[in-house]
């Protein structure tokens, strides 16, 4: 089973000026896959955009990541090997 979840990244940089971390957040929609229990086992890498073949298809797709604001907003993270693969295995952790 899958759906669209929003998902918030956390974006840690150096800070040019006066050379100190910073950290922001952006949000995005990412697929996400569920295991056998119902728990998310992996999301998408990168965040997806409405698609369909025709109007009714993008449609559809539109109103199930609208879908994805009435859950609880998810933390992205991934495992340097995943980030290497670039495969779906990223993880999702409740916020």
């Amino acid at each position: 089973m899958w759906n669209y979840r929003v998902v918030r990244k956390k974006n840690t940089y150096i800070d040019p000026i006066n050379r100190k971390e910073r950290v922001d957040y952006t949000y995005a929609i990412h697929e996400a896959y569920y295991d056998e229990n119902g728990h998310v086992g992996a999301i998408t890498q990168d965040p997806v955009k409405p698609f369909g073949e025709n109007m009714e298809e993008l449609r559809h797709s539109w109103v199930m990541m609208a879908e994805a604001f009435a859950q609880a907003v998810a933390h992205h993270w991934f495992t340097r090997k995943a980030q290497k693969d670039k495969k779906i295995v990223g993880y999702l952790m409740q916020v």
